[in-house]
């Protein structure tokens, strides 16, 4: 199904990696995926000691999707495999504030977990 609408999700890689070695694969990949448009996701640093504006990067990147969430599903568990060596142990999708977290290779209960999210996202 197409999105009639452009729908705005994050992707961002969990585990122990620097986000430097993975952001541009993972951009990329979003963007040949169904992503009209990939920018990566910051945090402002809460330290008193820091300039105001100063920005942590997460690795992750807010998505403006205009293809299927199942696209960019399927192409982040493909995505995680590829990674798994490199620190990456999952990736988490988040819409208006509902989490999933994509593991791959993964337990029925957690595609049950992923089916759920998408069926609630998916727009008809």
């Amino acid at each position: 199904m197409e999105h009639a609408a452009e729908l705005e999700l994050k992707v961002v890689p969990v585990g122990t990696f620097e986000a430097e070695q993975i952001g541009p694969d993972l951009r990329q990949l979003l963007l040949d995926n169904g992503a009209r448009r990939a920018e990566p996701l910051r945090v402002n640093d809460p330290r008193p000691d820091r300039r105001h504006g100063d920005l942590i990067s997460t690795g992750g990147f807010v998505v403006a999707l205009i293809g299927t969430l199942v696209q960019v599903i399927d192409a982040v568990r493909g995505w995680l495999a590829d990674h798994r060596t490199k620190g990456v142990t999952a990736v988490r999708v988040t819409i208006e504030g509902d989490e999933v977290t994509v593991v791959h290779p993964s337990t029925r209960s957690e595609d049950a977990l992923v089916q759920d999210f998408i069926r609630r996202h998916e727009k008809s």
